[in-house]
């Protein structure tokens, strides 16, 4: 038969993009709420591996997670947002430099959220909050695939250029060595950069590389 290769990933050059795969749950600078914290789940999310979950509460409660950054130009913060909780009572509530921007409750399936951010400083919050009673549904908000502006945490940034090797087609074997091309896109040079590849079926293969990539500048890995 005929063989294939394709991505399983969401990439957008010169961004960040945060889907919650690592296992401390992300590598961005998240505040989360010390009496219920967000947290990984495996289990529901909008592209594998995971999503972040808000953290169990009582009635009355609130379950908030927060992050801060800079962005020198006008641009847009995107992410994917589930619901399930009691409609009109309990909600996902998103904040923009405290401002609510919008809220979502009941039983509500994975959905997209784009908000235009001026130039300065900026302070996102995500809040599944509760009413005096009751409780529906998995009582929960998920986030999931954030992509920040494309000045966001740019210190060091790095982008995919292209996917050189496998390339798709009926010679593929499933035993091909992964090439790709990737991109110093931040303003300091980097000096050493991590992969993990997983290939469909198969086990996740890491690998970590010593480099000496200047901005602009761009390797094969």
């Amino acid at each position: 038969g005929y063989t294939s290769v394709r991505d399983s990933f969401t990439l957008v050059p010169g961004r960040h993009f945060e889907d919650f795969g690592q296992a401390a749950g992300s590598r961005y600078p998240f505040v989360h709420d010390p009496a219920s914290p967000w947290r990984t789940d495996p289990g529901t999310y909008a592209s594998s591996p995971s999503s972040l979950r808000s953290g169990p509460i009582p009635d009355l409660g609130n379950s908030q997670l927060t992050i801060r950054f800079e962005t020198g130009q006008t641009d847009t913060l995107f992410f994917s947002f589930r619901v399930s909780s009691e409609t009109g009572y309990d909600f996902l509530v998103f904040y923009a430099d405290s401002v609510e921007v919008d809220r979502w409750s009941g039983e509500r399936e994975w959905a997209s959220c784009a908000h235009v951010l001026e130039p300065g400083n900026h302070e996102i919050t995500w809040s599944y909050r509760k009413d005096q009673s009751i409780s529906r549904g998995a009582d929960a908000a998920w986030i999931d695939d954030v992509i920040f502006p494309s000045q966001a945490f740019r210190q060091q940034d790095l982008s995919l250029v292209d996917i050189l090797n496998p390339r798709s087609g009926p010679w593929l074997t499933g035993n091909e060595t992964v090439a790709l091309l990737v991109r110093n896109t931040g303003n300091e040079t980097v000096t050493e950069l991590s992969t993990r590849i997983l290939v469909e079926g198969g086990a996740a293969h890491s690998d970590t590389f010593g480099v000496s990539l200047l901005p602009g500048g761009e390797t094969i890995i």
